[in-house]
């Protein structure tokens, strides 16, 4: 269950509560001053419940920024980037970015594990740029098929990734992982 999800099953429990905790009260008898004071402490507890919810919202939306600006702003990520969108071939010099990009999306599969991160916001921000490098024959020669043993989380993010898109019904920009790297399933973490 994702964040936002429950975050509204626990909004919708308290409602509950306190709509029982008010008919509750009526049925005892209070006199209106308590009812008024019942009401006034419901109503506060709300609004403070959803000043909460706002700032969770924009910790999330400072935390998303970071992420791509840590993305954005390596120099290693940026020129292996660059390369990849221009399709020039990726060489035995940029191993280091090529290192440093795919364990960038080796980060993110952590962060998701320890739902941190939601997948929705991970393809909104990262699934172009993450499958151009995937499905790129040089960063898989040079890298991922000789390393197979090594990127244990990105398979695994590949092979969850490929699991939600599918569920999302969007087969665009799918990863030819699978069908690149020997036994891959092997090295898939589940």
């Amino acid at each position: 269950m994702n964040t936002q999800k429950r975050y509204r099953v626990a909004f919708f429990i308290s409602i509950v509560i306190v709509i029982f905790g008010v008919v509750f009260f009526f049925f005892q008898g209070t006199d209106l001053g308590n009812t008024v004071m019942i009401i006034t402490a419901v109503i506060g507890a709300i609004s403070i419940w959803f000043q909460m919810r706002r700032s969770k919202d924009m910790a999330e939306g400072e935390f998303i920024l970071a992420l791509n600006e840590n993305f954005s702003n390596n120099d290693d990520i940026r020129h292996l980037q660059s390369k990849l969108y221009r399709g020039e071939p990726i060489t035995e010099d940029d191993r280091v970015a090529i290192i440093a990009y795919f364990t960038f999306f080796e980060t993110l599969y952590l962060l998701i594990r320890r739902d941190v991160l939601d997948f929705d916001v991970l393809d909104d921000l990262f699934r172009e740029r993450y499958v151009i490098a995937i499905n790129n024959p040089d960063c898989q020669a040079l890298e991922l098929v000789p390393a197979a043993a090594t990127y244990r989380n990105l398979f695994t993010l590949d092979h969850l990734w490929t699991h939600y898109r599918q569920r999302q019904k969007d087969a665009s920009l799918e990863s030819t992982l699978p069908t690149v790297i020997p036994d891959f399933d092997r090295y898939v973490i589940l």
